[in-house]
């Protein structure tokens, strides 16, 4: 057996498979399927005048045209008339020329009762994922599908008067159903090219970029920590910041990075930071210069940027002008949690009254 699903509309047709056995050739029939361009079910009724299906999924979007790396969520939901005892992921949607994040799997799925085009079913949202569009032109999400048990009425007499007690999960039998939802076509245009930054690395959203060190005065050979932060909301996982333009005289380890996830909310959003360790080689002031990262707005339609301040530097020679600095405790100072200076004061011996030398380090 096989789990087919259309890709284009139409009357279409399952073949004749042709099989050998003990030389004698067997042949199977033909059947043929009208396939309809549908978003939803009521198509289908509209057309065929038939009932909605006794189960459905739907995929609904929040829009189908949007920007090359804007975020568009798509939800699915479960439509219901029979007692679901249970469903599965046979398949979930893979969008190619999407990158796609998962929002939205609910373990025990809550059912409301709805009117649906008038009928009356149970429906539950089931699935959210969000998708960011890596190309141009049309590109289609294509189908959950799902694997389902559900209740239904054993066959029976049509007794009236005891429907009630017949519709009775005794008297129901568990039936197997794959079902699919309909797939969704987005038109997606590229960013704008007027008024296109030089400097644009394909940030798409909004975001706010700031940079800090923990200490403004150091000394020669000594290090420093230098940290860049970006906050924002949109395609944080498809772009990268460009390299911090640091001065000569400046030796930098490669940064350490991390990325926070907003959890709770639809829009992918979060903090991305880089902690770069910098030891100055030369007595001088030194300038951090500013780090800016455009961006294109889908909102807005408009290309904005954010940017850093500069950061000064005050790299002195003499340890006795870095001590005078009130801003700074040399023998208290901390880099990345596993760099300390090494305590200079000299240890000072007393016995105790076992004659055992006892160091007196405080």
């Amino acid at each position: 057996s096989w789990t087919l699903s259309a890709k284009k509309t139409g009357d279409l047709l399952i073949p004749e498979l042709e099989i050998n056995v003990d030389g004698e050739k067997i042949v199977t029939n033909e059947i043929k399927i009208k396939v309809y361009d549908s978003d939803n079910p009521k198509a289908l009724k509209q057309n065929t005048n038939q009932k909605l299906p006794i189960i459905f999924i739907l995929a609904e979007p929040e829009k189908k045209k949007l920007f090359k790396g804007e975020q568009v969520n798509v939800e699915y939901k479960l439509y219901s008339k029979a007692n679901l005892r249970q469903y599965s992921f046979k398949a979930k949607p893979k969008g190619q020329g999407f990158w796609r994040e998962e929002l939205y799997e609910p373990k025990q799925p809550t059912f409301k009762e709805v009117d649906y085009n008038g009928e009356k079913y149970n429906v539950s949202t089931i699935y959210r994922i969000a998708l960011f569009p890596t190309n141009v032109g049309q590109l289609t999400l294509d189908q959950l599908i799902l694997n389902c048990s559900i209740e239904t009425p054993s066959p029976r007499r049509d007794f009236s008067l005891f429907d009630d007690f017949f519709n009775d999960s005794f008297f129901s039998r568990t039936q197997e159903k794959i079902i699919s939802s309909n797939s969704v076509t987005f038109l997606v245009e590229d960013i704008p090219q007027v008024n296109k930054p030089l400097n644009f690395s394909g940030a798409v959203g909004t975001f706010t970029i700031s940079s800090s060190v923990d200490t403004n005065v150091v000394m020669v050979n000594n290090p420093l920590t230098f940290n860049l932060k970006l906050t924002g909301t949109g395609n944080l996982n498809l772009f990268e910041i460009m390299e911090p333009n640091f001065p000569s005289g400046l030796e930098v380890f490669p940064p350490n990075s991390n990325f926070v996830k907003d959890p709770f909310r639809d829009k992918i959003s979060g903090v991305k930071t880089w902690e770069y360790i910098i030891i100055p080689r030369n007595s001088e002031e030194i300038i951090i210069p500013s780090i800016e990262i455009p961006f294109f707005n889908p909102a807005t339609e408009n290309w904005e940027s954010s940017k850093t301040d500069k950061i000064n530097i005050k790299v002195v020679a003499n340890q006795n002008l870095l001590s005078n600095n009130k801003s700074i405790n040399n023998q208290s100072f901390l880099v990345n949690k596993e760099l300390r200076y090494i305590k200079e004061n000299k240890i000072k011996f007393a016995k105790d009254n076992s004659s055992k030398l006892i160091p007196n380090i405080f």
